[in-house]
């Protein structure tokens, strides 16, 4: 089995070969595919600020909880810095949940079939993120911004096929989302800003072919 990230010695900044504990500032250099085993556990638990995670064109897979889970610890500060690049994530249940998360960056990465979400943005200190480049593909939901968070901007990025919805907003405000490609979506809707989600702005996307949806875009209800 897979040892859990939390039950594993904590990373240290270099190359990784397994799961852990992001506890220190600094780069990590994924080396090779890691599949979870079919297990409710994370990859990586990041802890703090100041962290790249490059998975080096590498994939996490096969897992029923967050396959990247980036949570402060102690006393509860929003984290900030955090970079997650050049990784393929699929088949888990969420492939990265961001808990009071700012001024960071989530880039060209493939996220792709996993149950629940490709990217979760959750926490009142959520806000100011960068998601540029990304494939979200297959997924339940593409992007979920939970209640809270703000001021993220969604750019450059594919959403083929996800089925609940491409992005959904839910009590979060002030949002850019630009120059994003929608296709073949076969929820309700495609683009979903619900209850107090106000000051967003959605400009040069295209949507296309998508099966089911109500409305290319949904403000309210």
């Amino acid at each position: 089995d897979v040892v859990r990230a939390d039950e594993a010695e904590p990373l240290v900044p270099g190359p990784v070969t397994e799961a852990g504990v992001i506890e220190n500032p600094g780069v990590y250099e994924l080396q090779n595919d890691i599949d979870l085993g079919g297990q409710a556990i994370a990859a990586f638990e990041i802890k703090l600020s100041d962290v790249v995670l490059d998975g080096n064109g590498y994939t996490i897979s096969n897992g029923t909880s967050e396959a990247i889970h980036i949570l402060a610890s102690g006393d509860g500060n929003a984290l900030e810095n955090v970079t997650i690049t050049n990784l393929t994530i699929t088949n888990t249940e969420t492939a990265i949940s961001a808990m009071n998360v700012q001024n960071s960056a989530f880039t060209n990465l493939e996220l792709v079939s996993n149950h629940d979400a490709g990217l979760v943005f959750a926490g009142n200190g959520g806000q100011l993120n960068l998601v540029d480049n990304v494939l979200f593909e297959g997924n339940e939901k593409g992007i979920f911004l939970r209640e809270g968070t703000s001021g993220m901007t969604i750019q450059n990025s594919r959403f083929i096929e996800n089925h609940e919805v491409a992005i959904k907003a839910s009590g979060s405000s002030n949002h850019d989302i630009l120059n994003n490609y929608f296709e073949g979506q076969d929820g309700e809707k495609v683009i979903h800003l619900t209850g107090r989600s106000p000051d967003t702005e959605i400009r040069g996307n295209e949507i296309t072919a998508s099966k089911g949806p109500e409305y290319a875009v949904q403000v309210g209800g």
